[in-house]
């Protein structure tokens, strides 16, 4: 089987080898081959000829196919953000909320019950307006009612005194949250292990340029158009669909950054390896061994791998298409037999070598939290035609399978994922979902599995998604409280690190019991800089969150 196997992805990788140096996004067809060259250049790429010719940072942009830019309570990481927005306290490389930053003194009692933040005088928005404690308070009160927004920060948002009476409408305001002076007094109904990180992941939006907007909608203001922040950086330039522009701001209250223009241009995956060969694009992150090689070439570039949590996996859709019921995939059996039927210890040493590794729960093997006795669904075809069997599986009818990368070892993936399935009889289907991701995923769920990625910031997140309560994950299995609830609410209070250990270990357990995804692997990160433009002093971390980056240290040769 495996010898079928080594053919197969031997055939997909020649494949690849002929026709993967033309990467698609959208309609738009981009070669990465180093020896042809474009005789006639677009105004556009003479701009970003001319702009990585002088002193501007080349980064892409955080959401490149949007006309706004993304509301940053629900995507709230990653340099280009953190740039624009500040938030009250910062972490190192390792997450550990240990900065002051908008507030300039922070304390937590001795029973872990109230946090008292000191906001600093000397703040400002982009449009020149101070910031001040009330627009912390007031965010606070927005984030509890919004609609998209990280897990963490809302289960931390929701253990506030009083803030579920303010989300059902008993309250007007949350009876926790205080104010006195500059300081900002916030009283918890149990210890949370995760607040201080949320403070310094979490940005406080300006109550004066949002406060007449309903807080289901506020993700998709027309403010996100030129949004106003308090960073080192303000936005002074948005044309949709090509680039924005940050300017240092003048009046920020740290240190100033050297660099004085950033320019973030309307890259996505497919267009790093071009924009690398061309000098065109000076700091970015991928996940992507491919793009990581082919960036090498140029001797200008050097790549920075970093061991984040970032996994991988196959999100099972339970309710049925649109959520109607009828699930191939409802019976737990089923979804073993997927898991077993799959080679995922073949398929991440061909697709992922030295980046990847295989994942037997939400916590990947290499972790020190990781529990052995978790069940770790190895390579066993001829069990899940058994489980299949038992459990009277309709195989006329195809899996379908969704995913929103768009990149070769996706589709090398999808290839191998038919493949195996289809040695035990399953018939699937895969298709890129476009257009509006997550309504597609959520709302209309034409799939049986979702191919995802997850990049939390600790292990309250990973697991916070497994909730009753969660709002998003909630729309693909049952909404009943489950084994999951009492021991991710332990865990969120829990500040000894033995407990929390303990509380982890039995969090996999229930992983197994329930199944509602299909762990593949875990993947490292890459950051690849320009160095022939770029010096980046500081620290390498997880790219997608809020950690010091010494940005005003950074400079342009």
């Amino acid at each position: 089987m495996k010898r079928i196997l080594a053919l197969l992805m031997a055939v997909v990788f020649l494949f690849s080898f002929f026709t993967g140096c033309t990467s698609t996004k959208g309609d738009k067809k981009t070669t990465v081959d180093s020896t042809t060259k474009t005789e006639t250049k677009t105004e556009t790429q003479k701009e970003e000829t001319k702009a990585s010719e002088e002193k501007i940072l080349l980064m892409a942009l955080p959401e490149p196919t949007g006309d706004k830019f993304s509301g940053m309570w629900g995507d709230y990481g990653g340099a280009a953000r953190c740039m624009m927005f500040r938030r009250l306290l910062m972490t190192d490389k390792d997450l550990k909320p240990i900065y002051n930053d908008l507030a300039s003194s922070h304390k937590v009692s001795d029973d872990g019950l109230t946090f008292t933040f000191t906001i600093r005088d000397d703040v400002k928005w982009h449009d020149g307006v101070a910031f001040t404690p009330e627009d912390v308070i007031w965010s606070i009160h927005m984030a509890l009612k919004s609609t998209q927004i990280s897990s963490i920060f809302a289960n931390n948002f929701r253990k506030i005194l009083g803030a579920m009476d303010y989300v059902e409408g008993k309250a007007d305001s949350v009876k926790g949250i205080t104010q006195s002076g500059n300081d900002i007094i916030i009283k918890m109904t149990e210890p949370s292990s995760t607040f201080l990180l949320t403070m310094a992941q979490w940005p406080p939006y300006p109550k004066h340029l949002l406060e007449q907007e309903p807080p289901e909608t506020l993700h998709i203001a027309k403010f996100w158009e030129k949004p106003v922040g308090n960073g080192p950086y303000k936005v002074t330039q948005f044309i949709p669909g090509e680039y924005a522009i940050l300017e240092r701001f003048d009046d920020f209250y740290g240190e100033k950054p050297k660099i004085q223009k950033v320019k973030l241009g309307n890259i996505g995956e497919g267009d790093y390896v071009t924009k690398a060969q061309a000098n065109e694009l000076d700091y970015f992150m991928t996940r992507s061994l491919e793009i990581v090689e082919e960036v090498l070439k140029n001797p200008n570039y050097k790549a920075h791998p970093v061991d984040i949590l970032y996994l991988r996996y196959l999100n099972f859709n339970m309710t049925g298409y649109g959520g109607k019921g009828d699930s191939l995939i409802a019976d737990k059996r089923v979804r073993e037999a997927i898991l077993y039927a799959i080679d995922r210890e073949s398929i991440t040493n061909q697709l992922f070598p030295e980046q990847g590794a295989v994942l037997h729960s939400m916590v990947p093997t290499g972790m020190p939290e990781f529990n052995k006795d978790v069940k770790k669904y190895e390579y066993n075809p001829e069990k899940a035609k058994e489980l299949l069997k038992e459990a009277n599986f309709d195989f006329s009818k195809p899996l379908r399978i969704t995913y929103y990368y768009n990149d070769q070892q996706t589709q090398d993936l999808m290839d191998a994922i038919v493949y195996y399935l289809g040695e035990v009889g399953i018939k699937v289907e895969h298709f890129l979902v476009q257009g509006d991701i997550t309504s597609a995923l959520y709302d209309k769920k034409e799939y049986d599995m979702c191919y995802a990625g997850f990049a939390p910031t600790c292990y309250e997140e990973i697991y916070a998604i497994f909730k009753s309560d969660d709002q998003t994950y909630i729309k693909l299995r049952p909404s009943t409280p489950n084994k999951f609830d009492p021991l991710i609410d332990e865990l969120v209070k829990t500040t000894d690190l033995a407990k929390q250990t303990e509380i982890i270990k039995k969090l996999q357990l229930v992983e197994n019991e329930y199944m509602w995804n299909a762990l593949l692997f875990s993947l490292r990160n890459y950051v690849l800089v320009n160095e022939s433009r770029l010096i980046r002093p500081g620290d390498y971390g997880h790219e997608w969150t809020n950690y010091d980056r010494s940005i005003e240290k950074w400079e342009l040769k």
